[in-house]
């Protein structure tokens, strides 16, 4: 399995990993009632997920050095991550989802090589893929007149992409996030990349004015 993080433009792996995980939970509460005797009965509620990754160090590379994760961990960085499997016959699964790093350990000895150890906690849900991951960035521009009174808008062309940048009548939104509400305050945009049918959603603090437009700029994952 390759874990890989978004990050410049392209999906980077992480340099001299020896191993990476993906662990997801499901919690439940107990249903238990009477007549069910001696037996526990239980019902789902939240889904949740955890990954890791522990190797080499190394410190001259194109790719995700110890450095380079330190520097998304101390700025409290929200990444979009992959965890990508690859079957003897090229069949691919993929695993996508947003997430903050945790926590980060390093250990080295005067007769041994420095290893590694980096958690993630999982800030999304999680999107199943099944093609193998494109590292072309292709960015496409694309724009949304809106009706009237409507806070968000939904298009094929906002599905599973990196987005560039949100202009809304003008006025660029100074800030994306992928949970929570969009605060007016700070312009802020919420994109949700998958919200089923093959498709993406844009979503404002405020709502649209008939035939205003936005335009936003997106890059091929």
């Amino acid at each position: 399995m390759a874990a890989l993080i978004y990050r410049d433009g392209t999906w980077k792996p992480f340099i001299c990993a020896r191993s990476v995980s993906l662990n997801i939970t499901t919690e439940f509460i107990e249903t238990s009632v009477t007549g069910t005797g001696n037996w526990l009965t239980v019902k789902p509620t939240k889904n949740s997920w955890t990954g890791n990754a522990d190797g080499v160090i190394a410190l001259n590379s194109s790719s995700l050095t110890l450095g380079d994760l330190r520097q998304i961990q101390y700025a409290q960085e929200l990444i979009l991550m992959r965890w990508q499997r690859t079957a003897l016959d090229g069949t691919i699964y993929t695993d996508e989802g947003y997430a903050y790093i945790s926590s980060s350990s390093d250990t080295e000895s005067f007769d041994n090589v420095g290893i590694f150890t980096v958690e993630f906690k999982g800030a999304s849900p999680i999107t199943q893929i099944y093609t193998p991951t494109d590292t072309g960035g292709i960015v496409t521009r694309n724009e949304y007149t809106g009706v009237g009174g409507e806070y968000y808008f939904e298009s094929s062309a906002l599905y599973l992409k990196d987005i560039v940048t949100v202009d809304k009548d003008g006025i660029g939104r100074a800030r994306l996030i992928v949970i929570g509400t969009p605060d007016p305050a700070t312009k802020e945009v919420l994109y949700e990349d998958n919200i089923g049918g093959g498709k993406g959603r844009l979503t404002f603090a405020q709502p649209f004015e008939p035939n205003e437009m936005c335009v936003y700029i997106t890059q091929s994952l």
